[in-house]
């Protein structure tokens, strides 16, 4: 073979072995803006109290909800299986939905709750406010040993006051920014505040899982006027096998694509499909 012909025949085989160059992924951190935490990304648009109002003046209601005896029979309860919840497969993703963003996830021997809400109402009243259509399929009594609480932000229907009290300190609380101290308020000190790709460690039955706060498109709002003072998020929870993402609330950003890449891929994701068309959500 000419000298040409191998020069020719080394330069393809480099070629072909030479792994693609990657760009390094930006991970935005949070931002603020006027001392408050803000969305970074083009397009978002913040709506105010002028937009609620409004709303409410020219809305009407086409949810499209049935009546109580229809949605018995549309949307059954169905009895929860407390045997699996004791012995959940070793090589699956195992996941009891609560009802809105409430999700029980097991997976490599972690039990982990998102965003536990049981109680009736979705308010910081007992007796008044937006009210669940469907029970809960279990009570916190009947859990399992609970691991890990992930908590998206502090609108009243992802933050419950009563369940908090009641899951108590047995658990490992990971909250965004901001949070920390309404937990600690409550009487939570088992507690880590979390920036965006912020991670935290833990080790659960001799297994190590990485819980990481992902960025979300959204806002915060639990009083008169604190508006945005707290962060928002989604997190991912990856074991020695397994993955997990949960969006929390969310509208389409490009970090996504940022969240896939380096935190996936994942075994389930847990993902809002649709919302209520009220203005401020800005989704």
């Amino acid at each position: 073979m000419s000298a040409e012909k191998e020069k020719e025949k080394e330069t393809e085989a480099t070629s072909s072995t030479t792994p693609e160059k990657t760009e390094p992924l930006f991970l935005q951190p949070s931002v603020k803006v006027n001392g408050k935490f803000a969305n970074p990304w083009d397009g978002y648009e913040a709506r105010g109290f002028k937009h609620v109002i409004k709303w409410y003046a020219n809305h009407t209601n086409e949810n499209g909800i049935p009546e109580q005896p229809k949605l018995e029979s549309t949307l059954p309860l169905h009895p929860t299986d407390h045997s699996l919840l004791a012995n959940p497969p070793a090589d699956k993703v195992q996941v009891t939905w609560v009802g809105h963003s409430t999700v029980l996830v097991q997976m490599d021997g972690l039990n982990l709750l998102t965003d536990p809400v049981f109680a009736e109402r979705c308010s910081p009243l007992s007796f008044a406010g937006t009210k669940r259509l469907r029970p809960p399929p279990l009570a916190i009594s009947e859990l399992p040993r609970i691991d890990l609480v992930v908590i998206s932000h502090n609108h009243y229907d992802h933050l419950s006051h009563p369940d908090v009290l009641q899951l108590g300190n047995t658990p490992l609380w990971c909250v965004p920014l901001g949070l920390k101290k309404w937990m600690n308020d409550c009487g939570i000190t088992n507690v880590h505040e979390l920036d965006w790709w912020g991670e935290h460690r833990l080790r659960v039955n001799d297994k190590d899982f990485l819980v990481t706060c992902v960025p979300a498109q959204h806002w915060s709002k639990r009083g008169l006027f604190d508006d945005n003072t707290t962060l928002w998020s989604g997190w991912t929870v990856a074991g020695p096998n397994l993955r997990f993402y949960y969006s929390g609330d969310t509208g389409y950003c490009p970090v996504f694509e940022q969240i896939g890449k380096k935190c996936g891929p994942f075994d389930l994701a847990a993902i809002p499909v649709s919302a209520p068309s009220f203005p401020i959500l800005g989704l």
